[in-house]
């Protein structure tokens, strides 16, 4: 017995592809952001010799750039 083919699967709108580009955009915002802000706080903790000050303090910088990219990014899309 064979089994029925499956439809052929619609390619995906533009719009949805634009949506899907805007979240990914976000994602790598946020990831980013953070991830610079904790690599900046490490290099002051090792050249400061005063870990794991500056990476708190990166960690909380990177945060708050995220939350401000974030809300940028969601201003422009409304």
């Amino acid at each position: 017995m064979t089994e029925p083919l499956e439809p052929a699967k619609e390619h995906p709108t533009t719009e949805e592809i634009s949506v899907l580009a805007q979240f990914a955009t976000l994602g790598i915002t946020l990831a980013s952001t953070v991830t610079v802000g904790l690599l900046l706080g490490l290099a002051f903790d090792y050249f400061a010799h005063t870990a794991p000050v500056g990476l708190i303090v990166g960690l909380i910088l990177g945060s708050v750039g995220a939350a401000s990219a974030m809300v940028s990014l969601i201003r422009r899309w409304m």
